[in-house]
């Protein structure tokens, strides 16, 4: 039985029995690497003027085992491999004979120059032979040609050329050629490796590129999708929960970003798993925990206010994740008390020592137990937490040798602080501040600021005479932090322009509430036409009146406007006090090109 000779019959047959398919495939062919090629026509005349291409093609034969046997997996040599990813590809035939019955069972594999490239970077170096998965060849025309079209399409593959993964973003679509009309039920995985199909990339400069790697098309029930439904376990409610299809019957439903449920349907029976995998942040932590013990605890969970039924093993750790949430829940009534904004703090930044810290401030603040230390002093204090502070006020209790804290910011500590003016004869004069005016150096990085509510403290002393002063130097160093902290810049931009408006309110519409007004708006990019003109009226006005600060102010308003020559001129026009106090202002981070 000469199986090579039947096993280029049989693909020949194959072939000739497509409508636009005309092999020429011979045996023992002296040809280098493959056994003939198969001609591709547009038209069912097959005129020349309808050939496509051609494909080149590699046919061997091998007899089934004893009992018919047969394996998919075939051993090509790497230098066989090679000279096919050189010449362009080509489409592998292996045909097994039964010496019994004669049936015949030809496999395939389309070799594209991608593919042999992904099989040879995928093989160790040095052996000899690679093994290589084939596939059934169908035996319906339709489907043979259409394997042969994915081979002709695959020869563009220049490995010569490469692929810059930047073109993609050049890119307008994708084409798509598959062998097997594609199924979107699932997830759909298109490999060049495989050879079973071809991409190219299509840019929006009219180039067709023909991509390596892999893409996995996913159907849309695969994809988050909102869902107008409440979802509620305990006394903790997420709303608008996003779903998406994991399996073939399995979903996951995502309440946040550290908690999901999955459902598994089969038979009638549904299976649910829940998975917590807590986050940084204080609040969501907090609320995903509390879900997830009111879930496993009551087994039940309520969607749009109809209750399910769930079966959940227990848990030893539940009882320490009880603990623990009363820990956070501490934490949280502390930052609640002190006007804390929890977004700042990652939990993962607090140490041990910082969260027993916290549960002494929620002894003190949030219980209103007293603190016990035999040699404490009263005065201020600054807690770290993470890479901030917390300002606190060390008060003695009735009691010797115990303490509260109190909040620096309170209504009810307003009247406590005082800083020192200096006169002009160099003495020291006290007068009335607020808690802002003794935070010192400290003061961008501590959290309980109760920047909300900037201008209360400055209320309570607003008929004393340091009081403008102090406002307007807390308006820039506000300005002065937002530059500084990122995290906190709307923050402080706020407070800024809350502090200078009520600065305005009381001392009228003086150029340099004015400016601050404007370099405020400066920072949130809202400086528009009509405040650009009313800062060119001002430079006109000072010049015009002869303002004893006229070229400062020109400076000033210079920078504001943006305009590099025009600020190189005023600033130039400045003495050498009056560059050194601008440059200590916080506008001179807005100086272009400085």
């Amino acid at each position: 039985m000469d199986v090579e000779t039947l096993a280029v019959n049989e693909i020949s047959t194959l072939m000739a029995e497509c409508p636009h398919l005309v092999p020429t495939i011979t045996t023992n062919d002296k040809t280098p690497f493959t056994d003939g090629h198969v001609d591709m026509y547009e038209g069912l005349s097959r005129a020349k003027s309808g050939w496509v291409g051609r494909i080149a093609v590699q046919v061997k034969g091998r007899r089934t085992n004893a009992r018919g046997r047969f394996n998919t997996i075939f051993k090509i040599s790497r230098a066989d491999l090679a000279a096919f990813q050189q010449q362009g590809g080509v489409v592998f035939f292996l045909v097994y004979v039964d010496p019994k019955s004669g049936r015949r069972h030809p496999l395939y594999r389309v070799l594209s120059p991608f593919g042999v490239r992904d099989i040879l970077d995928a093989s160790p170096e040095g052996g000899a032979d690679i093994a290589v998965e084939l596939s059934p060849l169908p035996r319906d025309s339709a489907s043979v040609e259409r394997i042969l079209y994915i081979a002709l399409k695959s020869q563009e593959q220049r490995l010569s050329v490469g692929f810059d993964p930047s073109l993609i973003n050049e890119g307008t679509s994708i084409s798509i050629y598959v062998i097997d009309a594609p199924s979107f039920d699932a997830p759909l995985t298109l490999s060049s490796e495989k050879g079973d199909s071809v991409l190219v990339l299509n840019t929006s400069n009219g180039m067709a590129l023909p991509m390596p790697g892999e893409l996995t098309l996913f159907p849309p029930s695969y994809l988050p999708r909102e869902m107008e439904t409440t979802v509620t376990a305990g006394d903790i409610t997420f709303d608008r929960p996003t779903v998406k299809q994991i399996g073939d019957r399995s979903f996951e439903v995502t309440l946040s970003r550290g908690l999901s449920l999955v459902t598994t349907g089969s038979d009638g029976e549904q299976s649910t798993a829940v998975t917590l995998s807590p986050v940084g942040n204080l609040v969501e932590r907090v609320k995903d925990i509390s879900f997830y013990l009111g879930l496993t605890g009551g087994r039940s969970l309520s969607i749009d206010g109809k209750n399910t039924r769930f079966n959940f093993s227990d848990d030893p750790d539940d009882a320490r994740l009880r603990e623990y949430l009363g820990t956070l829940q501490k934490v949280v009534a502390v930052f609640d008390t002190l006007h804390i904004d929890p977004d700042l703090v990652e939990l993962t930044d607090i140490t041990p020592e910082q969260v027993r810290a916290l549960l002494h401030m929620h002894h003190s603040l949030v219980e209103g137990k007293h603190l016990n230390a035999a040699n404490g002093q009263p005065g201020l204090l600054f807690q770290a937490i993470a890479q901030w502070q917390v300002a606190l006020l060390v008060l003695p209790a009735d009691k010797p040798g115990s303490w509260d804290y109190g909040d620096p910011f309170a209504p009810e500590h307003q009247h406590r602080y005082r800083v020192h003016r200096k006169n002009l004869d160099g003495t020291l004069e006290p007068c009335s501040a607020t808690a802002f005016d003794i935070l010192g150096d400290e003061f961008p990085n501590v959290l309980n600021l109760h920047l909300s509510d900037i201008t209360a403290p400055y209320d309570v002393i607003a008929d004393l005479p340091d009081t403008i002063t102090l406002a307007n130097m807390r308006v820039l160093a506000l300005i002065k932090a937002a530059d500084a902290i990122p995290q906190r810049r709307v923050a402080f931009l706020d407070a800024a322009a809350a502090l200078n408006e009520w600065l305005i309110s009381v001392d009228g519409d003086q150029e340099h509430h004015l400016i601050n007004r404007w370099q405020v708006l400066h920072r949130r990019d809202a400086l528009g036409s009509e405040q650009r003109a009313a800062i060119r009226g001002l430079r006109r006005s000072v010049a015009f009146a002869g303002h004893p600060r006229a070229d400062e102010v020109d400076a000033l308003c210079a920078i504001l406007l943006g305009d590099v020559e025009d600020t190189a001129q005023a600033l130039a026009r400045l003495t050498e006090k009056e560059l050194a106090q601008v440059k200590d202002y916080p506008i001179w981070a807005l100086v272009p090109d400085r």
